[in-house]
């Protein structure tokens, strides 16, 4: 029940009925608005990962169309009987948006970032060229003190392109924030998210099972080593890691909710075999890094656990609750290795072994520094972003390693450096990095300010973050729309539920 509040007359049992429920219901824009982000966020990696033009434009439009619904000024939704206008100082401030976005230190610090891209879109140093099979860099006129970038087709990758990814996730982002008034619709979204990665793994499994050779039995990829809806084996890895630690989130969360309640029932089990299904895939993915990255999240897990266990006397979570799902799962897990292609998988932990010098200090390490050297070349500024692929072909051939033959005898083509973190210092500078230290240095005050840590939820949602990071380190993973994207929603949506979480 609530309390009246002084000077109000005392409220009759039907109007405290009425606003506790009315407080529980979404506003209708923010309903809508819990449409349409979900409905971006499942889009993004089912659509091939985003990796091509006529899905990156259809992911800009509905982060245009989101972020229109979030600025809709709105009043708190059906106010209760005797609430005062300025009773919820929380409610009051999300329903003003355009405010809250002006004091949002993220929407500031992106625009600025933008800003400088689109200044290498406006100030090319180079254009590009094609005859036949053959292409090649021209150098034209531009502004020499202001940053540069390169002219290049739209269709292939060019400063624009990018412009219009970074502006995505930017508007992603401030939707997020000023967007979502109730914890609800956080919990909405985090569930939709956990369901959608355990139908994406269920495709990839049933892919692996029928040795399916065409994504969606239609599309044929570039090359045999794709997983579910995506085209690269560790971007799915990375993909699966970063809605891994989620589910795990989600369970912890619905498992102590339910045990403080007393319900009957809890989402628990369920999300329990849905992390195990998203375990399985990550396994058969082929991706080396992102499985051992899976093992330190598992461990992670066991040691919360306990360590959980050791804190709470009262048993937050009971032995039944998590190992009868555990046990199930393990059958599971037994049954796919024994029905899918257990050969490859062996062949693929020989290989990681094998062949650790060739992938961990061998040739990506050889192009990491070839990049760096790019780098050095225009450190203030970068060549312009999505321009790599371009110009790094000038300090490839310098390293023996990078030039030799493909299987089809023709030099290998370094679109990335799989390396995301030097591959952005050659493509936007210091500046452009400094800009980006900045957002990210901001993002995790405010984590820090939310004490994320506190709740179980947060926490793991965090550890996914840290995860993809550490991933991007040795792969390219920040290159593919649907991870960055996911990325970057999950970092004010991670915010904001540890604030909400706490007061509910």
């Amino acid at each position: 029940m609530t309390e009246p509040t002084p000077g109000s007359p005392p409220q009759s049992l039907l109007d405290q009925f009425r606003t506790n429920t009315t407080r529980s219901k979404l506003h209708p824009a923010e309903k809508l608005l819990l449409g349409v982000v979900s409905t971006h966020l499942i889009f993004l990696p089912w659509a091939l990962g985003t990796m091509h033009v006529w899905s990156q434009v259809t992911s800009f439009c509905l982060a245009i169309l989101g972020f229109g619904i979030a600025l809709r000024s709105r009043r708190p939704f059906l106010r209760g009987v005797g609430t005062p206008p300025t009773n919820d100082a929380q409610t009051d401030r999300r329903s003003r948006p355009v405010q809250n976005l002006i004091c949002f230190p993220l929407f500031w610090l992106g625009l600025a970032f933008l800003v400088y891209v689109l200044i290498q879109a406006l100030n090319p140093a180079w254009e590009y060229h094609l005859a036949g099979r053959y292409w090649w860099l021209q150098k034209i006129d531009h502004v020499r003190w202001l940053p540069t970038g390169m002219r290049a087709p739209f269709a292939i990758s060019n400063p624009w392109r990018n412009l219009m990814i970074y502006t995505d996730a930017w508007l992603l982002v401030n939707t997020l924030w000023i967007g979502f008034a109730r914890r609800r619709s956080l919990q909405i979204l985090f569930t939709v998210l956990g369901c959608n990665a355990f139908a994406l793994a269920v495709f990839g499994l049933a892919q692996k099972a029928l040795h399916l050779e065409l994504i969606f039995g239609f599309w044929k990829p570039p090359a045999s080593y794709f997983v579910s809806s995506f085209i690269y084996k560790n971007h799915a890895g990375a993909y699966f890691n970063l809605l891994l630690c989620l589910t795990i989130g989600l369970f912890f969360w619905y498992s102590y909710r339910s045990q403080r309640r007393l319900d009957k029932s809890s989402p628990g089990s369920v999300l329990v075999f849905f992390a195990l299904a998203i375990t399985v895939i990550i396994f058969f993915s082929g991706s080396r890094t992102a499985t051992l990255l899976m093992g330190i999240i598992v461990l992670s897990v066991a040691g919360y656990y306990f360590w959980r266990k050791r804190q709470d006397k009262t048993d937050l979570i009971d032995n039944l609750s998590i190992w009868f799902p555990l046990g199930c799962v393990l059958i599971f897990i037994l049954v796919a290795i024994y029905s899918l292609d257990t050969g490859m998988i062996m062949d693929n932990l020989y290989q990681a072994a094998e062949s650790a010098e060739v992938q961990g200090t061998g040739i990506r390490q050889v192009a990491s520094r070839a990049t760096l050297a790019m780098a050095e070349d225009k450190l203030a500024f970068g060549w312009g972003a999505g321009c790599y692929r371009y110009y790094f072909p000038v300090y490839q051939v310098r390293y023996p390693e990078l030039s030799r033959k493909s299987d089809q005898g023709l030099p290998l083509y370094w679109e990335h450096a799989h390396n995301d973190y030097v591959e952005t210092l050659a493509e936007v500078g210091l500046v452009g990095v400094g800009l980006l230290a900045l957002v990210l240095g901001c993002a995790a005050w405010l984590m820090i300010r939310a004490r994320v840590w506190e709740n179980p939820l947060a926490l793991f949602a965090t550890l996914g973050l840290v995860v993809t990071a550490v991933h991007s380190a040795v792969d390219f993973n920040f290159q593919n729309p649907a991870i960055l994207l996911t990325w970057c929603a999950l970092v004010p949506a991670i915010i904001l539920w540890a604030e909400r979480d706490k007061r509910a």
